[in-house]
């Protein structure tokens, strides 16, 4: 008899999913100059996903661009036939397959449309996003002062979070 073992595989988005940074693509195709910024002004927020939702602001108040045209930019990513093979293979080998990400829920949703992989994901763990006023608004998943996890940023322990995914045999983390 053969003893089934459950394996859970956890990527993470940017990089790893896709071969770009969601976060900073919508600057890169839709205000280049923004995004030149990005080194300096990240430096005054109290950490990254605050800088991403102050450039989304920008770009609307500033630009007139909004969601639509971050959206569409993000639309031009594709996932890599390859990577896109393997992840399909591990879902069809019945492993529990989840997404773990400083991205965020609008950014990871429309990329995963766009490619046609948005059910294949048990669990997208990631910044929650929105689409308010026109514009996509991101905050933080984790927005206590401090998760007490020295080695990851303010916003999420990926560590802890996947502390919290027990009952597998194996856990895998690609990124």
């Amino acid at each position: 008899m053969n003893a089934v073992h459950s394996i859970q595989i956890v990527y993470d988005f940017d990089y790893t999913i896709i071969d770009a940074n969601s976060d900073t693509w919508f600057l890169q195709e839709l205000a280049p100059d923004l995004h030149e910024t990005v080194a300096e002004d990240h430096k005054r927020f109290s950490g990254w996903t605050e800088y991403v939702d102050d450039a989304l602001d920008r770009l609307h108040t500033d630009r007139g661009l909004g969601s639509n045209e971050v959206l569409a930019s993000l639309e031009q990513i594709s996932i890599e036939p390859e990577m896109k093979q393997s992840i399909l293979h591990a879902k069809a080998a019945g492993h529990e397959l989840r997404i773990l990400s400083d991205a965020n829920t609008v950014f990871i949703h429309t990329i995963l449309a766009r490619n046609g992989m948005q059910d294949v994901f048990s669990t997208i763990t990631t910044n929650p996003a929105r689409i308010e006023d026109g514009r996509v608004r991101v905050t933080r998943f984790d927005t206590s002062a401090d998760h007490g996890c020295s080695l990851c940023p303010a916003n999420l322990c990926k560590g802890g979070v996947v502390g919290t995914w027990a009952g597998y045999d194996r856990t895998y983390y690609v990124g």
